[in-house]
């Protein structure tokens, strides 16, 4: 494999090809852990790369060397719930490519998305509605709270 500079819209499509992995059915495949290899290799190696993003193509290539296994597969207690695991930790790397919002969106949405839903990726539109409510509203309370210490710092108290 020899690395090459990519750019973040190619590499939001690199990880859509991972994620799309999570749909192959069980078993040894080498050909596709190979590329899920070159794609994991190739984003990690980029300049711009982060430790999280890093963290996460290695959470998504682990489940997927399961998924993609002789025996392994065999173990895991359910398929879906693995492949879920893929999905929602491609999900989470594509959004740390996004310029501007990406620590919004997983601070704000996905993170009460999966302690209240007990689920990383959101499926329906009342889900996204729930989920933007619930960020909007933690938001909204920090500035408030922020705003209250400042004025009690300039009262003197």
């Amino acid at each position: 494999m020899k690395l090459r500079e990519l750019s973040r819209a190619e590499a939001r499509e690199l990880i859509a090809e991972l994620r799309a992995m999570a749909a192959l059915p069980p078993g040894p495949d080498p050909k596709r852990l190979a590329r899920a290899k070159e794609i994991r290799f190739q984003i990690r190696g980029q300049d711009w790369a982060s430790d999280y993003l890093a963290g996460k193509l290695d959470e998504a290539y682990r489940f997927l060397e399961t998924l993609l296994s002789a025996r392994r597969w065999r173990e895991v207690l359910s398929l879906d719930a693995l492949r879920k695991q893929i999905k929602s930790a491609c999900s989470l790397a594509a959004m740390t490519l996004r310029t501007g919002l990406g620590c919004v969106y997983i601070f704000a949405i996905l993170v009460p998305a999966k302690y209240l839903f007990h689920d990383d990726e959101l499926q329906t539109r009342a889900d996204w509605l729930i989920a933007g409510v619930i960020g909007g509203g933690f938001g909204l309370v920090g500035t408030i709270m922020y705003w209250y210490q400042l004025w009690r710092e300039k009262r003197g108290r």
